[in-house]
């Protein structure tokens, strides 16, 4: 009689997707945690130090002189682009693991997790689309705008 294989690499590839699909959802709280955005009002003193500066480089007949901020890591980008590789992993352990016929609740589970962790991105994309494309027709309707088809 054949032994079962013990279910390993289905287990890890669930782990990797339920951490990736985690990271989808909650990553761009994790990443305001990790890294809070200035707020709007010194993003656009910033600015209008910088253009006033050029400006007066600009009347004074000198070259402008842009001071570079030393680039720090961007977690808003690394987090949602992490979560998009451990979905990836997720799939690919999930492929693994059916290929050696472990279990396939294991197997399943992972790869519907890892597709729903790298989909979450281009839903939410979609979905602010789909808001936008909502409000535009409604003001254009408040405008007395007739936008029947």
């Amino acid at each position: 009689m054949k032994r079962p294989i013990k279910p390993i690499v289905g287990l890890i590839a669930l782990i990797v997707a339920i951490i990736g699909l985690v990271g989808s959802i909650f990553g761009p709280d994790i990443a305001e945690w990790i890294q809070p955005t200035p707020p709007v009002e010194e993003k656009i003193a910033d600015l209008t130090v910088r253009i006033k500066d050029a400006v007066i480089a600009k009347l004074k007949d000198r070259n402008a002189t842009i001071i570079v901020k030393s680039r720090e890591h961007d977690w808003h980008q690394t987090i949602p682009k992490l979560a998009m590789g451990l979905g990836m992993l997720g799939l690919i352990g999930a492929s693994a693991s059916y290929t050696r016929g472990e279990n396939r609740a294991f197997a399943v589970s992972a790869a519907g997790l890892g597709a729903v962790a790298l989909a979450w991105q281009a839903m939410m994309i979609s979905l602010g689309a789909l808001i936008l494309i909502v409000i535009i027709f409604a003001v254009l309707n408040a405008l007395g705008i007739d936008m029947s088809f």
